[in-house]
């Protein structure tokens, strides 16, 4: 079974695609160091990106997400 690359994806994207494709996965989001309640904090996907994918041994895939930035110039 191909299992797309959704590397830098937009997180409601690859969920789109993975669901298509029938595919279990997760999705982790790192939580920075001494972040209290970051674990309850809602993962919007439209405001993420998938950073890394890796595929388990039982043939699940996981997504790592980090929050999108959008740099713009001050002026």
């Amino acid at each position: 079974m191909h299992i797309p690359d959704v590397t830098a994806y937009r997180l409601d994207e690859a969920r789109r695609l993975l669901d298509q494709q029938g595919l279990d996965y997760y999705i982790k989001k790192p939580i920075p160091a001494g972040a209290p309640g970051a674990t309850s904090v809602p993962c919007a996907p439209q405001n993420y990106r998938v950073v890394r994918q890796v595929l388990t041994e039982d043939g699940i895939t996981g997504l790592l997400v980090a929050p999108e930035v959008h740099a713009y110039n001050q002026s």
